[in-house]
């Protein structure tokens, strides 16, 4: 096995464990949010919270939808062959931008927050 074999050996196992904490965290989440609202636990249930909660749910779908449809189908070459699989192309430059986007975001909340405390 070569070195480009490990190493893609490697990184498609990182990318399994990340996937799978990722669906984890969701599902643990979820469980938590819904044991407290039915036992009336803290969980806050004005409008703010839940208007906050939805425009995340929202702008997160409406990021994916817009950076699927910009993203880029142009063909790779991998391993020596061209990967020309327009879907995939789209999904991995999809998750790419998005998440570019959301470091911008979060660096940029930061900062507001940062200011806003001093003041």
């Amino acid at each position: 096995m070569g070195k480009a074999d490990v190493l893609a050996e490697v990184m498609l196992w990182l990318m399994t464990i990340g996937i799978v904490a990722a669906i984890g965290t969701v599902v643990w989440s979820a469980v938590l949010t819904t044991r407290a609202r039915i036992k009336g636990g803290r969980v806050k249930e004005n409008a703010r919270a839940r208007r906050i909660g939805w425009l995340t749910a929202g702008g997160t779908a409406l990021l994916l939808l817009v950076t699927f449809l910009i993203a880029s189908s142009a063909s790779l070459n991998i391993n020596g062959k061209p990967f020309t699989d327009t879907f995939w192309l789209r999904l991995a430059d999809m998750f790419i931008i998005s998440t570019a986007v959301l470091i911008v975001v979060a660096v940029v909340a930061l900062i507001f927050s940062k200011l806003r405390i001093r003041k």
